[in-house]
């Protein structure tokens, strides 16, 4: 028996009953891919996403004049394309950056020395300088927590430091929260209210890959279990519960692909999907579940290319279809197989993602098929 067009409504609500994903096998899985390059090549750019797309601020270019950019570019995930706005007020790279009520905060010292903090509206492109941190701190880990801009560690006058600084844009003031366990540069994101900071470096060395958690609401800090493969990454991101460490540099092999993914429920590493290419500096930020790597640096020189991953899912159930999760307006490849033991998938049909999720039914299958599904981003 043939499914009927007539009945996949109603079999709409079955298959999502009964679609089976794992949630650490669907965050996990994924396929990277480039997209448009940004404009100017650059290291340590502030990557931050706000009203559906991307913003790179600064950053460092020793091929370009000057080599500290105050060039702010904007990438449209759907025309895949980048378009300039209103330059920050003060160049550098190594700023910390967070969204408060639609305006990105860009906060930091480029030269370790000398502070700054412009806040950005792009109701109107344009900036406003507020008042810089107390504390110098360059390449910072940062975070928004509580409508507030917390910045962690960082670079000061050459030396590692484990400052918790704290921005209220209500008082345009900084407060200075109990000292971090980690020292040096840290990359940060948020979970469930609480701040995961991962240290990667230690005296302009090895970094340690200790990850510390910090309650704003207990102002207390506390070990997890340290990086397996320590990196000194640029990036901290959460995707779908899970925490993706990116790229990076060892003294061990130089500038790394390697992905970690950190589970804080679990409190356990495992490996992710790997880069196209090695990069180190990066910028990133996640859309619509999609991680964007910006720029970075090969160990050569500064690149201007991007990367995406974007999840894919797997669908095991007895409905003939499954639930596709990824950036609205992507095409994705639908796979099949009749066993989980068969070595290959072969290709069914492509589909445009409309809305996020979107349910696909294979109308061609028979009636409790057994057959197993999974959608593939097209290269």
């Amino acid at each position: 028996m043939k499914i009927n067009q007539r009945i996949i409504q109603g079999l709409a609500l079955a298959t999502l009953a009964f679609n089976l994903q794992p949630s650490t096998g669907f965050a996990q899985g994924g396929v990277w891919t480039y997209k448009a390059p940004i404009p100017i090549a650059r290291q340590y750019a502030s990557v931050v996403q706000l009203n559906g797309q991307i913003y790179a601020i600064g950053g460092y270019c020793s091929t370009n004049d000057p080599v500290k950019l105050n060039s702010v570019e904007v990438y449209d995930p759907v025309s895949n394309s980048w378009t300039p706005k209103a330059p920050k007020p003060h160049p550098g790279h190594g700023f910390s950056a967070g969204v408060i009520n639609g305006l990105i905060y860009v906060a930091g010292s480029p030269d370790q020395q000398n502070g700054s903090l412009d806040v950005y509206d792009p109701t109107n492109d344009s900036w406003t300088s507020k008042t810089p941190p107390p504390m110098p701190c360059f390449a910072a880990g940062h975070a928004v927590v509580g409508g507030k801009l917390y910045l962690i560690g960082g670079d000061a006058y050459g030396w590692q430091r484990n400052y918790t600084q704290v921005y209220d844009p209500v008082t345009d003031s900084w407060q200075i929260g109990v000292s971090a366990p980690n020292l040096g540069p840290t990359a940060c994101c948020v979970y469930n209210g609480q701040i995961y900071a991962v240290n990667w470096s230690y005296n302009n060395q090895r970094g340690t890959g200790m990850v510390s958690v910090y309650d704003p609401a207990t102002d207390a800090w506390t070990g997890k279990t340290p990086m397996p493969t320590v990196t000194q990454v640029s990036c901290l991101e959460v995707v779908n519960g899970l925490m993706y460490a990116v790229g990076g540099w060892s003294q061990d092999f130089g500038v790394t692909n390697l992905v970690g993914v950190y589970n804080p429920d679990a409190d356990t590493w495992t490996n992710g999907p790997a880069l196209l290419e090695p990069v180190n500096a990066m910028g990133t930020c996640v859309l619509n579940g999609v991680l964007y790597a910006v720029g970075g640096q090969n160990g050569t020189t500064e690149i201007s290319s991007v990367e995406a991953l974007i999840p894919y899912s797997v669908s095991i159930n007895m409905y003939a279809g499954l639930t596709i999760c990824g950036q609205i307006g992507s095409t994705n490849i639908i796979e099949y197989k009749n066993e989980l033991t068969d070595a290959n998938w072969t290709p069914l049909t492509t589909l445009i993602l409309s809305n996020n999720p979107c349910l696909y039914i294979d109308t061609n299958s028979t009636w409790f098929s057994h057959r197993f599904y999974q959608a593939v981003p097209a290269q």
